[in-house]
Formats: structure tokens, sequence, C-alpha cells
């Protein structure tokens, strides 16, 4: 091991190892998936208690996120390659992925330094997810990494088969997208990338429900600002028809 740090903010659990051996080096993440991490699932899910639940179960979480990683590739979407699995540590170790992510391009579409085509793609990338009967279950746009133009899912241990709710995925990823932004045109122009990419590859009946509904975009008023959900309600509700 050549160098090490931590990713994401001081309370995470998950490390990149660079690996050397001769004059190569490898790249890789190593998630724990710890008890501890078990309270900040309870604490979100009391939360979005009239939305969602969430599993708390490190192990189960663990297991979760290996089928989604192996399940979303097999859709044709990106995410890291597995290394490991160390089932009595509760470690995922997968490659480490050089690039930005949405949240990052979300920022600079703030700043008026860039497109938002990636948002609209990734609307469209978790149309197929939904497509296929899944659902994320905690989709931000942090979690997913830009990387030579492709979009990675990462940090997928939500993840449920045959079940869940599309909306909910929807909802979250505009509004974790947009939280602690003020700029009501710029959060009008994200929206409607990431909901007409959505609605080229999705069912139209998700975006329907989640214009018609008063809990889903509203439950997130702790981190948006009054004007933002109204102006994310307004776009949805205007492509919706």
């Amino acid at each position: 091991i050549s160098k090490k740090r931590r990713l994401g903010n001081k309370n995470s659990r998950t490390t990149m190892y660079v690996l050397k051996h001769g004059s190569d080096e490898y790249k890789i993440a190593v998630k724990e998936l710890a008890k501890s991490k078990a309270l900040k699932w309870a604490m979100v899910g009391l939360w979005n208690t009239p939305v969602k639940r969430f599993r708390l179960d490190p192990l189960f979480r663990l297991g979760s996120e290996y089928k989604a990683i192996r399940y979303l590739r097999s859709l044709g979407l990106h995410t890291p390659l597995i290394e490991a699995v160390v089932l009595d540590r509760r470690l995922l170790v997968t490659q480490f992925l050089d690039g930005i992510t949405l949240a990052d391009v979300i920022r600079d579409c703030m700043r008026g330094k860039g497109g938002a085509s990636l948002i609209s793609k990734a609307g469209a990338e978790i149309a197929k997810v939904h497509s296929a009967g899944a659902t994320l279950g905690n989709i931000k746009p942090k979690n997913i990494i830009v990387s030579e133009k492709d979009l990675y899912f990462t940090d997928v241990e939500q993840f449920i088969l045959n079940a869940g709710d599309p909306a909910w995925d929807v909802a979250q990823f505009i509004s974790w997208g947009l939280k602690t932004t003020r700029n009501s045109n710029m959060a009008a122009t994200i929206t409607k990338e990431f909901v007409e990419g959505y609605m080229r590859v999705g069912d139209p009946s998700n975006i329907s429900r989640l214009a018609k509904s008063k809990r889903y975009i509203e439950s997130f008023y702790p981190v948006l600002a009054p004007s933002i959900v109204h102006t994310i309600k307004k776009e949805i509700n205007a492509i919706a028809g």
C-alpha cells in the first residue's frame, strides 16, 4: 500500500488504497458496512417515514450492494468492478474510479460552467432500472461518478429488485441535487433535463404520480428552500401535463 485516503465526509467508512507492485499501481475502494451506519439509516428513515423505510442490517446492505452492482451491469449500465467481498468484516472492495460526481456536474451548471446533458443521461439510465422492475432506494447525484464520459452507479446498498417506489428515486435525485441552492432558474433547468431524460425511457406514470403527490418532494423541506420546492413541482407538473 503506497497511499490511502478516506473518501467522502469525515464519517465515511470508505477508503481508497493505492496498491503498488514494482512500477505498477492499482487503486481500490474499500467500503465497510458497519453497524454504526445503521444509526444514520434509522435517522434518515425516521425523517422519511411517510415515504420510505430503509434497510439497516450491515450484512443485508452488503448483499444488496453486491447484487445491485452485478444486476445494473447486466442492464448495460456501468458500475465499479468488484474485487473482493469479506463477509466477516462486512467489507466490499471495488475498483476505484477516477472522475467527478454528478453533484459536481450540477454545481458547475449552477455556475454556468457546463451543460446539463449528463443529467439528462442520468435520468434515462435510472429509467432503465425502473423499466426492469428494480429501484435504487437511495439515489444521490454524489453517488454517480462521471469517468471518461460514462456514468458509474456507486453506493447502491438500498437497491431493491422487483420492488420499491420509482417516484421516490426520481424525487431523491432531484432534491439531493438541488439542496442548499436558491437559484430557481437553474433548478428549473436541471429538473427539466433530468425528467425529460427519464421520460424518454421510463414509464410516464411515475412522473405523473410524483406530480400529483404532496409528500415526495415536500419531505425534503429540511434541505430545500421553499422556492426551490415550488420550482421543482412546477417543472414536473408542466412535463407531466
